[in-house]
């Protein structure tokens, strides 16, 4: 399984669940374990609970090592349950909320009137490049798609006759992504 390092968030707790589905402890990060009251009274619940602690315990210290050491230290007092949702805030979120960022500046970016059409190309494949570095990675029907929304009419024209070729095996910058 590979390490947690921020970016692979969202692969790294859909491998540790399913894992946890195959050993049957996905009960374990589906809610926290109680907090016991001041006495059981009942000795097979205090049993049942211990239990569940012990089986928590190692299956967060499972998931710890599968974490960069650089992070590790932020979720070691966490139980399973406790720590797939932090990991989830941490990472996962903030990863979503950049990428939404630059899918709008993606959404928003046209070629002005007068500007380079190169320099606007390489501003489309820089934005779709931070995409993929944020674990989205766009076929080359929606990059081409993309760059032809973000042009002038006059300019599509040209590029779209390019574009449509280009699916079919001739060379285009923004295939490379």
């Amino acid at each position: 399984m590979e390490r947690l390092t921020g970016l692979n968030c969202k692969e790294w707790l859909r491998n540790w669940r399913m894992v946890l589905v195959i050993v049957g402890k996905l009960h374990l990060t589906e809610y926290p374990i109680p907090v016991p009251p001041e006495q059981l009274i009942i000795k097979s619940l205090y049993d049942k609970r211990n239990l569940l602690v012990d089986e928590s315990r190692k299956i967060r210290d499972l998931m710890l090592l599968t974490i960069d050491l650089e992070f590790r230290k932020d979720f070691e007092s966490l139980g399973p349950y406790e720590l797939m949702q932090s990991v989830e805030e941490k990472f996962q979120k903030p990863v979503e909320e950049e990428r939404a960022r630059i899918f709008k500046r993606l959404a928003e970016c046209k070629l002005k009137e007068g500007s380079s059409i190169d320099s606007h190309v390489l501003q489309i494949e820089a934005y779709i490049g931070e995409l993929y570095k944020l674990g989205h990675s766009m076929s080359q029907e929606s990059s081409v798609n993309t760059l032809l929304a973000s042009l002038t009419s006059k300019e599509s024209v040209g590029y779209g006759t390019l574009a449509h070729r280009s699916t079919y095996g001739l060379d285009f910058r923004l295939m490379q992504f």
